[in-house]
């Protein structure tokens, strides 16, 4: 009965993995809602992890969402990060595309354990 109950938590957590997602990183956003998709990410982590695994099953599950979650902090991080609109990323608070000045490759970095990111910019080479 315990196995039934860890995967059903976990099946709930993906569910509510899933919805963060559309809801924060959706194609409109804006600084708001992604500072508060981070912040309910902070809780879902933590709630993850205090989640007990009694099967390998459900241990691979965890770790699969708990890379869901880096992914899904990475885009909230660099959305957040990125002051324009641009491709598939439409900010409510700045609803026009930037100029050359933007045109910069977006790299993250993973700096902790924790889950925190480094944002960095490079410019994008334009020859080809």
């Amino acid at each position: 009965m315990g196995k039934r109950r860890n995967s059903s938590n976990l099946f709930t957590v993906r569910k509510t993995v899933q919805d963060l997602a559309w809801k924060y990183a959706g194609p409109v956003r804006s600084k708001e809602k992604l500072k508060e998709g981070l912040f309910s990410l902070d809780i879902l982590e933590r709630e993850l992890t205090s989640l007990k695994v009694s099967s390998v099953k459900d241990l691979i599950a965890r770790k699969e969402l708990e890379n869901g979650l880096i992914i899904l902090r990475a885009i909230l991080t660099s959305s957040l990060a990125r002051k324009e609109s641009r491709g598939a990323l439409q900010r409510e608070d700045y609803l026009l595309e930037g100029g050359p000045e933007f045109l910069k490759r977006t790299s993250l970095k993973l700096i902790d354990q924790e889950g925190n990111l480094e944002v960095s910019w490079e410019a994008l080479n334009e020859q080809r």
